[in-house]
């Protein structure tokens, strides 16, 4: 191997910790200083195989055992030099381990660490830090990562530890093993814990010219390449960068690789590499790419392209000499059909970047993703993300930490500390750590540090991301929200975050079981209130909630028979009166609600009239309404709660041969539900028999049994006795403060869930406790039990399922009773909300329904009769999914028009102030997911159609469909997928946050000029106008705002003076970058870029 070029790093740092001094490097010793704290001094030379040229800044923080807040400090480095740095408040102690970490801006050089240990007294200290120190550094290090106390060893131990360390390069000391064998009383001679370096062999054939190969490792020297390959030796193990440069000098290949000790390491055989293809988000089952020359079709090279490789987490192609010419050649990207190809039949391919050695194909965006770094294939090192990203903490605001392991899957420990807390990888949930605002105990103006680290058999000394955020006040932005401007968040609550494991299986229910594609998943309300500063960053003004109200316990058998199919959705009631445990207690939802309205989000509730949950056998042993056939035990079933779950009836099967006979029904729901299935031709209770006959479905929406669910006889109107099995409940579980069973381990009472605003209402005549027989026929006690739930929370609007089977009559009732609960809770002083100011707002109650396949153009009584404020619009995704692919349209500027043109002049059926309206989506868990490729296209034209929208969750982050196990809506109700198409999530942010702010948006008037949409509004909320430009580089807003006039680009907070009747912001406008023109200065709104 031959020596190319030696890298020299002289890295100087000081650190001074002194109230204050007029020359920093001759620090002044005060008697006055605090003795809990002292000042440290760290001086450093020495030689390294490193380029000082990309060293720009270094951060130093100091850490031991007997403390928990971080104490780090950054500095500007130059030429390998960094000076005159202050470090506050080092605690007074032993064995402290000072880190000196390089970076190149915003990114962490691996293996240029440095670590130093030194006692720290009262007044000035000092200790030098460079690669001499750094084994001892690393040795503490590994002791206070595997739990020892360092700073309480004695001068005999660390006399033993520091003569194990043998002689050798700082990062081929096994310090684990050493700290291992100190904790074992069994230290080992020095030489025994060397590390055997590793090899990395770079093999290129065909470049023109020599290539330098350069590997991070400090330890190791570049390598040069003239031939077939290059081996780079004394490779210390560990995650290291790869570097390829050509004899310019410029980069042609960068990527990562894991060095293990004593192995040959290698990215492989690049024989003739030329240029790298990787495609990604592609769905198809077979993927292929084809080459054409733009000169024309003859050039075609159909047979002879390269095999796709596949190995990694993206498959990409190589393409040799022969084949490629950047800035020249043509592709198509082809999926075994003419539907599945990329550009379409007839169409020109997409022409390969120029002046890059690899590139990605997005097949979402139908862009390149051009890059010299090998990004898609090459190793993804795990890192920390923190929110909020910048460096201010907004009063309230909690914090989120984000750990992404990468692709390298070695799990490892995780430990965050913030103000004397440390949380650990038990505190994290699906990678996600949210602290608490109020744990801190900050005010404004208060600074707080935090550290993350991650230690692993890859880390084994960890690796540090540091924090600091100042506490801004709360800005008091101006309520813009009218529901004429709706942006509602509809979220499966069970699939969004788990805010509390203990939880997780309540009532005996399996949890993530097997199949698992309908059983509860662990999201809850915690996780709901956990993630509120997700929503309010989106820029939605609403968020709609899956039914938090109790569920059926146990399951049914889901699309014949092929899972076992749970209430997670909120579809299938068995008490109206109670929380869900699943979901959380009545406390928890209380702060849900009102922290939602502290970020002036309003709360929409699923409700549901129409039927109750079928019948389950966990439920009718439990409140004794059912049980099992004489002959069940053939079919192995498992009765609960001998062991807390339902196994497979016959072993392949999760159908349940049900046992209510007409005894069973009689202790069920009786009198309250129609017959149905074999039940259907039972004798009325008229005559007496136990239920009333289902219709047709199809010839009586109203009477039918939909789904062969229980059917609420809503068009009763005899008072009624409540339901046997719910007396049953209610003897066991109201007042009741002993603790809940079946699974669930929060510790909570029966009575931390029950509803308390159904015991004492007024209504229809008839006052008192509506948990007692008599007080009216079952529509009558929903609608009371429903409108408790605004009585006691100040819940804002509802979305009516199955509306189209529950007379409009019955609806108008369950609104008007919402209407008095919503202006009940505003004048009860005994409710609180939370600070929000909720309880001054003036809009009505706000209710949508749902009627399956309803669109704009339909002609009904809903709006009046039924009191609806608005109906869900089916218009751009109106059937039930196939399953695979795309589902749906997105709306188009002509849609804009025409919903522009409906809904700014329509009327207001019930007069209490909110205007017809439609609620529009594009994906739903009834339907479909929306995903033709361009999610951020669909996020600017949805979010900025005209009427109320709805986002369903996961529009955002192109959340996939998942395996439905033949049940087509399953496929649409996955898990949430945190932490992916980042920039998708905060495309659909910023346009929603112009949304939020700028009521014209979605409730204004709209003129076209110029390829300008200007939409102006007049309203309870003010006037307001706005104009959108999605092409081109000038946007006319004569008709606007006059010339002289500052407006602001909302999209990236950009200001422009209107000129001529025109104004730009550089560049052009598109679906991907809208302009959101507005005369409104988004600072004023809070809004930060």
């Amino acid at each position: 191997m031959k020596k190319i070029k030696q890298f020299i790093m002289f890295l100087f740092v000081v650190i001074l910790f002194f109230p204050s001094c007029k020359n920093p490097l001759e620090p002044d010793v005060s008697s006055s200083w605090d003795g809990r704290y002292g000042t440290l001094i760290i001086n450093g030379d020495s030689a390294r195989s490193v380029d000082v040229n990309s060293i720009t800044r270094c951060l130093v923080w100091v850490s031991c055992d007997d403390f928990s807040d971080v104490v780090y400090t950054e500095a500007e480095v130059s030429g390998g030099v960094a000076s005159g740095i202050i470090l506050e408040k080092v605690p007074v102690g032993k064995n402290r381990i000072i880190t000196v970490q390089a970076y190149n801006e915003s990114t962490k050089l691996s293996g240029i660490t440095m670590r130093a240990v030194a006692d720290i007294n009262t007044g000035n200290n000092s200790v030098t830090v460079n690669w001499d120190s750094t084994p001892k550094g690393n040795l503490f290090q590994a002791l206070l990562s595997k739990g020892v106390e360092v700073s309480a060893l004695n001068q005999d131990q660390v006399d033993s530890l520091v003569s194990a360390i043998p002689e050798t390069d700082s990062y081929l000391v096994d310090v684990n093993s050493i700290a291992e064998d100190f904790s074992a009383s069994g230290l080992k001679a020095p030489d025994s814990y060397k590390l055997d370096p590793g090899t990395f062999t770079a093999n290129i054939k065909g470049f023109e010219g020599s290539l330098t190969v350069e590997i991070g490792d400090p330890s190791s020297v570049p390598g040069t390449v003239s031939g077939e390959s290059v081996s780079i030796e004394n490779v210390a193990p560990g995650v290291w960068p790869v570097i390829v440069k050509d004899s310019t000098g410029k980069v042609v290949l960068e990527t990562t690789v894991v060095i293990k000790s004593g192995e040959e390491n290698s990215f492989g055989d690049l024989t003739n590499y030329k240029y790298r293809v990787y495609l990604s988000n592609c769905i198809w089952g077979t993927k292929k790419i084809y080459y054409y020359d733009d000169s024309g079709n003859e050039n075609r090279k159909w047979e002879e392209m390269p095999e796709m490789v596949t190995t990694g987490p993206v498959p990409y192609y190589d393409l040799n000499e022969d084949w490629v010419e950047p800035g020249k050649t043509m592709v198509i990207f082809y999926g075994g059909s003419d539907t599945n190809r990329y550009p379409a039949n007839m169409e020109d391919g997409v022409v390969l970047p120029a002046g890059v050695k690899e590139a990605t194909f997005n097949l979402n965006t139908k862009e390149w993703e051009t890059s010299s770094s090998g990004g898609s294939g090459a190793v993804e090192v795990p890192e920390f993300s923190f929110s909020p990203s910048n460096d201010k903490l907004v009063e309230g605001r909690n914090i989120t930490v984000t750990f992404n392991p990468g692709s390298l899957a070695e799990s490892g420990n995780l430990a965050v500390s913030v103000s004397g807390i440390t949380y650990t990888e038990a505190d994290f949930n699906n990678g996600i750590l949210t602290i608490p605002y109020d744990s801190l105990g900050l005010s404004v103006g208060d600074t707080v540090s935090l550290s993350a680290t991650m230690t692993n058999s890859l880390y084994p000394l960890g690796e540090s991301e540091f924090k600091t955020y100042t506490v801004s006040e709360r800005p008091a932005v101006p309520d813009t929200f009218t529901w004429d401007n709706v942006l509602c968040y509809f979220v499966l609550t069970d699939r969004f975050y788990d805010g509390d494991p203990d939880n997780n299986n309540c009532y005996g229910r399996v949890n993530k079981g097997v199949p698992s594609v309908a059983t509860f998943n662990g999201g809850d309300i915690k996780g709901l209130t956990e993630k509120l500063d997700y929503l309010q960053a989106l820029g939605v003004n609403s968020i709609w909630i899956t039914a938090p109200y109790e569920q059926m316990h146990g399951w049914t058998g889901g699309k014949d028979n092929q899972f076992p199919h749970y209430a997670f959705h909120g579809y299938y009631t068995q008490d109206w009166t109670f929380m869900d445990q699943n979901m959380g207690t009545i406390e928890e939802f209380r702060t849900f609600v009102n922290e939602a309205h502290s970020r002036g989000i309003r709360v929409v509730m699923d409700v549901v009239m129409n039927h109750t949950g079928y019948d389950n056998w966990q439920d009718m042993i439990d409140y004794n309404f059912g049980g099992f056939y004489d002959d069940h035990e053939k079919y192995n079933h498992a009765c609960f709660p001998t062991n807390g779950q339902y196994l497979k009836g016959d072993g392949s099967s999760w159908g349940i041969n049900w046992n209510i006979f007409e005894n069973g029904w009689q202790n069920w729901w009786c009198s309250w539900v129609r017959g149905f299935e074999d039940k259907a031709d039972w004798p009325t209770y008229e005559n007496g028999g136990y239920g009333k006959p289902a219709a047709n479905l199809d010839s009586d929406p109203i009477k039918g049994s939909l789904s062969k669910l229980p059917d609420v006889i809503t068009e009763e109107t005899k008072a009624v006795s409540i339901p046997v099995f719910l007396k049953t409940k209610w003897r066991r579980e109201l007042n009741n403060t002993t603790d809940t069973s079946y699974g669930n381990n929060t510790g909570y009472k029966y009575k931390d869930y029950q509803l308390p605003s159904v015991s004492n209402v007024d209504w229809n005549g008839k006052s008192g406790d509506w948990r007692t027989d008599n007080k009216g026929a079952p529509a009558d006690y929903i609608i009371v039990w429903l409108s408790g739930w605004v009585r006691e929370f100040g819940i804002d609007g509802f979305r009516c399922d199955t509306a189209k089977h529950v007379e409009k009559s019955r609806w108008g009732e369950l609104k008007d009773a919402c209407e008095a609960a919503l202006k009940a809770w505003r004048n009860d002083s005994s409710k609180s909300d939370g600070g929000s100011g909720a309880k001054d707002w003036d809009e009505s109650f706000w209710m949508t329904g749902e009627h399956f396949g309803w669109t704009p153009n339909m002609s009904d009584d809903y709006f009046v009769t039924g009191k609806f404020d608005s109906m869900i619009n089916f218009r751009f995704n109106p059937s039930q999914w196939g399953g695979s692919g795309s589902s749906g349209t997105t709306p188009s500027t002509s849609d804009w028009a025409s919903y522009a043109s409906m809904f700014s002049t329509s009327t207001d059926g019930d007069n209490n102030g909110n205007r017809n309206n439609a609620l529009s989506y594009i994906s739903s868990h009834d339907t479909g997911l929306h995903r033709p490729g361009d999610q951020l296209k669909v996020g600017t034209m949805l979010c900025l159609l005209p009427g109320g929208v709805q986002i369903y969750y996961g529009d955002e982050s192109s959340r996939p469909a998942v395996d439905s196990f033949g049940d087509t809506d399953m496929a649409t109700r996955g898990f949430y997928n945190w932490g992916e198409n980042t920039e998708s999530v905060e495309h659909w942010g910023r346009v929603g946050t112009f949304r939020k702010f700028n009521p014209a948006v979605g409730a204004g008037s709209q003129v076209e000029s110029g390829g300008t949409y200007l939409r102006s509004y007049t309203g309870s909320t003010g006037e307001n106008e706005v104009a959108i430009c999605i092409s081109g580089s000038s946007a006319s807003v004569g008709d606007l705002y006059g010339d002289g006039t500052t407006v602001y680009n909302w999209y990236d907070g950009r200001s422009a003076v209107v000129s001529g009747g025109s104004v730009s912001f550089g560049g052009s406008a598109g679906t991907s970058n809208p302009w959101l023109i507005s005369d409104r200065n988004p600072a004023d709104y809070g809004v930060e870029y």
